[in-house]
């Protein structure tokens, strides 16, 4: 019994020591405000880099089905001379705000090939068919350098 009394105090000890001075990391999320002072185009490696993306939200109904479709955001980094990108890019965030409201995902499905690259990421908020959109995609290079740019005035899309 004390045995038990020493160990549940040790934990408790140890439990309020961990608690304090010590905090879980946390994903920086943006303002909508700050989104909007990100770039619509950068210079990375010699190359003028500029987004194009798409919003929608799948509207098509299905039997049974009870989970709600919030909006797809596809994004597709390009240079500004159609050339090839800059090697080693790599997206690994997207942010979308509509008005005040902000949705990130670091959840993305990456797409690349040798003129573009780009993610994919859906699950987002079930904002209007029509609302008026800013997306940001963050992305690092290859040496870990990160960069963001934005996207303005996409208009999420219905699609059937």
């Amino acid at each position: 019994m004390r045995r038990n009394l020493f160990f549940v105090g040790a934990l408790a000890l140890v439990a309020g020591c961990s608690s304090t001075g010590t905090t879980t990391p946390q994903l920086n999320l943006p303002t909508a405000a700050q989104l909007r002072a990100v770039p619509l185009s950068l210079g990375v490696s010699g190359k003028t880099l500029k987004g194009e993306t798409h919003v929608w939200r799948d509207l098509m109904p299905m039997v049974g089905e009870t989970v709600p479709n919030g909006i797809i955001v596809s994004i597709t980094i390009k240079t500004d001379d159609s050339a090839a990108v800059p090697g080693g890019l790599r997206a690994e965030r997207v942010t979308v705000a509509s008005g005040d409201e902000v949705w990130t995902s670091t959840v993305v499905e990456i797409r690349s090939d040798e003129t573009s690259f780009g993610a994919v990421v859906r699950g987002g908020p079930e904002w209007t068919v029509g609302a008026s959109t800013d997306v940001v995609v963050d992305f690092r290079d290859s040496s870990g350098g990160v960069y963001q740019l934005r996207a303005v005035g996409q208009v999420v899309q219905g699609a059937f």
